[in-house]
């Protein structure tokens, strides 16, 4: 199993903001993410990305949401996870996402990732 402590991405589920916005915003996120893994904050993604692995994501926020608006914060940090090489795909045949969990914490708001390699 490996953990990741990332930051939290911009809500953006009921937001109405310009698609250049938030394609600035999602880059911007993915920058943030990168300099973590650069600086050693976050381990390096494995040699070759697992063919199935299953995640749960632990939202440490300053107010409870909706979990329909939970889920969809979490896009950004699997497509993220993706694109650096910890997954393979974020497709169901390759990832089970679990049931994300959500804790108060408004000093240190964060998402805990962990990634667990699935056994074919």
């Amino acid at each position: 199993m490996m953990k990741l402590t990332l930051g939290l991405p911009t809500n953006i589920a009921n937001s109405r903001m310009h698609w250049a916005q938030r394609n600035r915003a999602r880059k911007n996120y993915f920058e943030f993410c990168d300099v973590l893994m650069m600086s050693k904050h976050v381990p390096s993604p494995p040699q070759e990305p697992p063919e199935k692995a299953k995640v749960r994501l632990s939202f440490f926020l300053h107010n409870r949401m909706d979990e329909d608006n939970l889920t969809a914060r979490a896009k950004w940090v699997l497509d993220w996870l993706v694109t650096r090489g910890y997954l393979t795909d974020d497709k169901p045949q390759n990832l089970r996402l679990l049931k994300p969990r959500q804790r108060i914490d408004r000093k240190n708001k964060r998402i805990e990732v962990e990634l667990t390699v699935v056994k074919q």
